[in-house]
């Protein structure tokens, strides 16, 4: 079997890192009916704690997607493309059932359309950086 990766811890501390700050900052947006404060405390430490649980999912996933992928031979482009996929859709799902259920529709499209973006490019940059080098160097 092909190495995925040379360093699963900080890929997987680096996406958890990702999501707890994209948690921080879309906690306090999802309680908007409490005052300022309470906001902040609540929903940043919150957002900041779901967000590295997700996180570390949604890379704990991806990477052994991509493992799953290095065992029938697919190559290091291959397995960048899985763990980015994977660990998206594990990240936006778990996102979506975790948000709060107080926002409004034109809320949770915006919020959900943002963590989209954030989500897949977060994950293009970690599998760049740390998913498929052992296989390329071969």
């Amino acid at each position: 079997m092909r190495v995925v990766t040379d360093a699963p811890g900080r890929l997987i501390g680096a996406g958890s890192a990702v999501a707890a700050a994209c948690g921080m900052v879309v906690g306090p947006l999802g309680i908007a009916d409490f005052p300022v404060d309470a906001r902040l405390l609540f929903g940043g430490v919150g957002g900041l704690l779901v967000g590295a649980g997700i996180g570390a999912l949604a890379t704990v996933t991806g990477l052994l997607t991509a493992c799953a992928l290095a065992v029938v031979g697919v190559a290091g482009g291959g397995q960048r493309a899985g763990f980015v996929l994977m660990g998206s859709a594990v990240a936006l799902s778990a996102a979506w059932h975790a948000r709060p259920l107080i926002m409004t529709p034109p809320q949770q499209l915006w919020v959900m359309l943002s963590l989209a973006i954030v989500t897949v490019g977060a994950g293009s940059l970690l599998a760049r950086r740390y998913v498929g080098k052992a296989c390329l160097s071969r």
